[in-house]
């Protein structure tokens, strides 16, 4: 019963194997294009990671005119470019024409010497790379500034 078997596997074996397309399909194609095509996306997506990083995003600052010290260290960022304030701010990040909008409550640096808490809000495009990494670098300034304020304490 096994010779049968056996018999009939490796005749259907020969058959494959004689059929060179059976042959690429099974064979050479996962063994070499998939791992090839892997390695490729992974690294043209790093490749386009590392560019919208280096991208100096461009971001809007609402209220904070009697913060000026805020406002002079967002202006001060080589990693953003502040394009000034504006009221229609959210529908210029919906038109990807902002990445982010940070609104700086009135008396911000005021609220910083008394030891008062402030709320800043950010405001970005949910799903946009940019946008994302634009909110990063508002909340990085902000955190720093938050260590900066509890050290001097």
């Amino acid at each position: 019963m096994t010779s049968q078997w056996t018999t009939v596997y490796r005749k259907e074996l020969l058959d494959v194997l004689r059929d060179r397309r059976t042959v690429i399909s099974m064979i050479i194609v996962p063994l070499l294009l998939m791992p090839v095509l892997m390695v490729g996306i992974g690294l043209l997506s790093v490749t386009l990671i590392d560019q919208v990083r280096q991208e100096a995003p461009k971001i809007a600052v609402v209220g904070g005119g009697d913060s000026p010290e805020i406002v002079g260290r967002l202006k001060r960022l080589e990693s953003v470019q502040v394009a000034g304030s504006s009221e229609d701010f959210k529908e210029r990040i919906r038109r990807k024409e902002l990445r982010a909008a940070v609104k700086i409550p009135k008396r911000f640096d005021r609220f910083l010497e008394t030891g008062r808490p402030a709320e800043v809000v950010i405001y970005t495009y949910q799903g946009d790379l940019r946008s994302r990494f634009a909110a990063e670098t508002l909340d990085r300034v902000f955190r720093n500034l938050s260590g900066e304020v509890v050290r001097r304490r």
